[in-house]
């Protein structure tokens, strides 16, 4: 069995037909192979290539996995298309932009040829590993989403709402994101399981129960996350509610400290004639005196009360 990842067309030209292969390339080189060697019957040109859809779809000889992976690069998550075909004599993987995860899948394929069980036939082992390494690279991306969605949280309750909400909003416009593509993926894992095509042995079926199970896992964790930025939202409504409450406690104080102010400077700024105490000697501190008395009193009053 050969392994080829095809990066231009004189890769495609090494290839040989009719030999047990797995190869790695985008979508482009993936259409001059399969015209070139013909690796597809009639029924799926009539359906097209379909690269943009999520599906598992089930031919005559071969099956097809079209899925998004995901992962976490520079705060947000980074979506991409890959597709897999798979048949007795071949595994083709498809990514277009991904480069990082073709070399990976590449890698992975290499290193964990020893670890290949007895009687599992190598394509079929190619076709696990491909999918194990994906959907483990998605666990831990959602790992680190949920260790950002910490840091906003811990933002929230240490240093307020300042500059948040957008970063609140965006995670929850991820989260819904990967929460969707994830339930469409656990679709596929039910398809895939059934095995109609009888591609993989019988004896190799609980691998792919496992991953079926990964990919249930996958969504469970999505869906725990969309529910955190919900209750993230939550958090930021309270922690503004709260901000918004103590903002008017200390304008309610500040109001409390000025009204016997405002009160005395309204008697003494009245136009009357008769106003005694406006000729007498020491009315300024007298007035003086009660403004100060009355802001120890409520002072006393509102620390009495806790609520200075």
């Amino acid at each position: 069995m050969n392994i080829y990842y095809v990066k231009d067309e004189q890769d495609i030209d090494k290839m040989a037909q009719d030999e047990r292969c797995f190869i790695i390339c985008n979508q482009e080189h993936f259409k001059v192979i399969k015209e070139q060697f013909n690796l597809f019957r009639a029924e799926e040109h009539r359906h097209g290539d379909q690269f943009d859809l999520i599906h598992f779809k089930r031919y005559v000889d071969h099956d097809v996995l079209s899925f998004s992976f995901f992962e976490w690069l520079n705060q947000g998550f980074q979506f991409e298309k890959v597709q897999l075909y798979i048949s007795k004599q071949y595994v083709i993987f498809i990514c277009n932009q991904n480069k990082a995860l073709c070399e990976s899948v590449m890698e992975t394929i290499q290193t964990d040829q020893d670890t290949q069980p007895n009687g599992m036939p190598t394509l079929i082992f190619i076709y696990y590993k491909i999918l194990d390494h994906i959907l483990s690279n998605m666990f831990l991306s959602l790992e680190i989403f949920e260790k950002h969605m910490a840091n906003i949280e811990n933002g929230l309750l240490t240093k307020g709402t300042i500059h948040l909400f957008d970063d609140i909003v965006k995670v929850k416009n991820l989260s819904f994101e990967v929460k969707r593509h994830l339930r469409l993926l656990t679709y596929i894992g039910d398809d895939m399981v059934s095995d109609d095509n009888n591609l993989i042995a019988e004896a190799n079926i609980k691998y792919f129960k496992n991953i079926s199970t990964k990919m249930n896992r996958l969504y469970e964790f999505g869906t725990s996350l969309h529910t955190k930025s919900e209750h993230l939202m939550d958090t930021y409504n309270a922690t503004v509610s709260g901000e918004t409450n103590d903002f008017i406690n200390k304008l309610t104080i500040v109001t409390v400290f000025a009204t016997p102010i405002t009160i005395l400077s309204g008697i003494y700024g009245m136009n009357f004639v008769n106003m005694p105490e406006l000729r007498f000697k020491y009315g300024y501190f007298i007035l003086l005196a009660l403004v100060i008395i009355s802001g120890i009193g409520i002072f006393r009053y509102l620390k009495k009360s806790n609520m200075l």
